[in-house]
């Protein structure tokens, strides 16, 4: 097998070479590798100690998230992604119709040749979505099968997506592919229950944290009294993340007097931003906000420790969005606190931890918040030296990841099939 280059190198190679030779794990992701934030650390951390190969789409959803399709060598990983064409970021019938038969079917038959070309002992998917082809990869290469399940089953709803779709077979699908598998992977404790009623028997909670070396130095909070509070927003953005809600908020602080920016970061359909920029004007509020677009993956943190505080604000009224988001992780492991939207998961983490404060995601509540967060501002940096100390104990994809690794190597210690490869 030919070594793999170090990670800032990039080994360019056609897509239809893939599968020249067999790995240990295979990782299957819907979102290419460097948007990938739960499957591209996962295949990060498993090949510090196995042969890798991440396989996904060179595009994907509605936000304008799109790479580059081909095949390489990074982090260690052999990654590729295939060709997907045009995706029509609008919300109706003839837009989905579009993407599926023009942008995703003939994507997805492009993934299936490359996936049943990569021999592995293991193959990863982390996504219900992607399971049959993870089955079928099982059936031509008697791999073992790990599940990872980010968000509960059919719960995630998003109007017009396509996914929406297929929200409404993900538990008959997860149920069938069972016991079929080594392990299933939750970000969320509480979701145990819900998988082993569906068949599952090996369950493990692995939570969002980032990797340990994505974290940017720790920077000591810098504003001072009298210069203005400064808040992140930073993710995909959509309906249902709060976005209305904030900027409405932000002409309740400016009533009040209390000085505030926030900076919004992140991918979002162009029309959607564009409403959301006219919702600002009309409200008068459009130089207290700093639209900074995509960024990348590795300029998140320092993006955190750039401010006083980060939000993460999801509609509660929302199917699905009750689950402990990875920005609060990212956003506590990188040493600020976080004004989150007050659900059953975020308020176990934040009061459990004391490393931020929680509000209804109502104009009015987070207004209120932020207002007495600038009447207390003296606390941030206490508030910002523990979360960083939390994140170096506790908060690393590294420590969470861990039962995976375990059992993969209890598998391959328990012997292997002729013809799997084993590192």
């Amino acid at each position: 097998m030919t070594p793999f280059r170090s990670a800032n190198e990039s080994m360019h190679l056609r897509v239809s070479n893939v599968g020249a030779s067999p790995v240990d794990v295979l990782v299957l992701s819907l979102v290419p590798y460097r948007f990938a934030t739960r499957a591209r650390k996962a295949a990060f951390v498993i090949a510090q100690e196995w042969r890798t190969a991440f396989l996904s789409l060179a595009a994907v959803g509605r936000t304008g998230v799109r790479d580059r399709p081909g095949s390489w060598a990074i982090d260690g990983v052999n990654v590729s992604q295939v060709e997907v064409g045009p995706i029509k970021q609008s919300s109706g019938i003839n837009s989905r119709i579009w993407n599926l038969l023009i942008a995703y079917a003939p994507a997805h038959r492009r993934l299936a040749k490359a996936v049943l070309r990569q021999p592995s002992r293991f193959v990863y998917v982390t996504t219900p979505a992607l399971l049959g082809l993870a089955l079928r990869h099982r059936r031509k290469f008697a791999s073992d099968l790990i599940i990872d399940v980010p968000e509960r089953p059919g719960e995630v709803v998003a109007k017009g997506s396509l996914a929406t779709v297929f929200a409404r077979v993900e538990r008959r699908r997860l149920a069938s592919a069972s016991k079929q598998s080594v392990l299933a992977t939750i970000a969320v404790g509480e979701d145990a229950a819900f998988l082993r009623n569906l068949g599952f028997s090996a369950v493990a909670e692995v939570r969002n944290a980032p990797l340990e070396s994505w974290r940017a130095p720790f920077e000591p909070l810098l504003a001072k009294p009298g210069t203005p509070l400064r808040g992140v927003l930073i993710g995909s953005l959509f309906e249902s993340r709060g976005l209305e809600q904030l900027v409405d908020s932000l002409a309740i602080l400016r009533d009040r007097g209390v000085a505030f920016s926030v900076t919004i970061a992140g991918p979002g359909r162009e029309a959607y931003l564009a409403d959301l920029r006219a919702r600002a004007a009309s409200r008068n509020v459009q130089d207290m906000i700093n639209w900074v677009g995509p960024i990348a993956n590795e300029d998140v943190s320092a993006l955190y420790l750039a401010h006083d505080f980060g939000f993460v604000l999801y509609d509660p009224a929302t199917p699905g969005n009750d689950g402990l988001s990875n920005k609060i992780l990212e956003c506590v492991a990188s040493g600020r606190p976080v004004l989150a939207g007050d659900l059953p998961q975020n308020r176990r983490f934040v009061d459990a931890h004391r490393v931020g404060w929680l509000t209804e995601v109502t104009a009015r509540s987070i207004a209120d918040s932020v207002t007495s967060i600038s009447q207390t501002r003296g606390l941030l940096s206490e508030y910002a030296i523990r979360c960083r100390a939390f994140g170096d104990e506790k908060l690393t994809w590294e420590a969470e990841v861990r039962p995976v690794l375990e059992a993969m190597a209890a598998r391959v210690n328990r012997g292997s099939e002729p013809g799997r490869p084993v590192v």
